[in-house]
């Protein structure tokens, strides 16, 4: 959904009621001090605006969507009313800044220009802080009763089916067989696993006891362990190896 269009350096946002036009020759002035480029940072800042207005639009969009009802232009339209008018009081603070590299070091006033640089980073800080609360109050009016992924609030009708789907999901995993749980039983047994309906045999239980390699597959410790018949022309009167 698009709300906002910036083309040939003019911004014009139609929304509801609300409509507003803004000329990047407009605001250029107010960034003199600034930039050797104030014709630039205009456009950038339109840009921005009109960004900001179209992916709150979308968002709303896709949101109700989601919730299946039908598209509030009221709340876009109330968002884009006081964007505009929180981002219009960015644009006077930021002009009442100042940087030295344009006007000179000389006599430049740092104590001044400090104290306007913070009221303009706090007007900044309310344009984010302002579409961050809008996205949670629409949100919040388009699922009344919270998102499957929120938690669960007392006024939601469903509420108690809800508590009781998540009570039975991890009793459902843990009573659920896994992969693993078919493979245990006796090394020893030569009995065929099942697994997706193919036999597979137990090769570990059909080793003989005289195979060389059985002997390294007891389950003794090293300290107890004896060397097969097999191995007796192998060994000596000392001691087995242990590896």
């Amino acid at each position: 959904m698009i709300i906002a269009a910036f083309e040939n350096n003019i911004l014009a946002i139609v929304e509801g009621t609300f409509a507003a036009t803004f000329a990047a020759e407009d605001i250029e002035p107010q960034f003199h001090a600034l930039t050797h480029f104030p014709d630039r940072r205009a456009n950038t800042e339109l840009a921005d605006l009109a960004e900001r207005l179209n992916l709150f639009a979308a968002y709303v969009v896709e949101l109700w969507d989601e919730a299946c009802a039908p598209i509030p232009e009221a709340e876009i339209e109330a968002f884009a009313r006081r964007h505009v008018d929180l981002t219009r009081r960015y644009w006077a603070a930021e002009g009442r800044c100042m940087n030295w590299f344009i006007t000179g070091p000389a006599r430049f006033p740092v104590a001044r220009n400090e104290k306007r640089m913070k009221i303009s980073d706090a007007r900044h800080a309310d344009l984010k802080a302002h579409e961050a609360t809008a996205r949670k109050a629409v949100k919040r009016k388009a699922f009344p009763h919270g998102a499957d992924d929120e938690l669960i609030r007392s006024g939601d009708p469903s509420a108690m089916q809800r508590i009781v789907t998540c009570i039975e999901r991890p009793r459902q995993r843990v009573d659920r067989p896994s992969s693993t749980r078919r493979w245990c039983g006796s090394p020893r047994s030569t009995r065929s696993k099942t697994v997706s309906g193919v036999a597979i045999p137990n090769i570990a239980g059909q080793f003989d006891r005289t195979c060389p390699s059985r002997w390294w597959t007891s389950s003794l410790p090293g300290w107890q362990r004896k060397p097969s018949a097999s191995h007796a022309s192998l060994t000596s009167e000392k001691p087995w190896p242990i590896c």
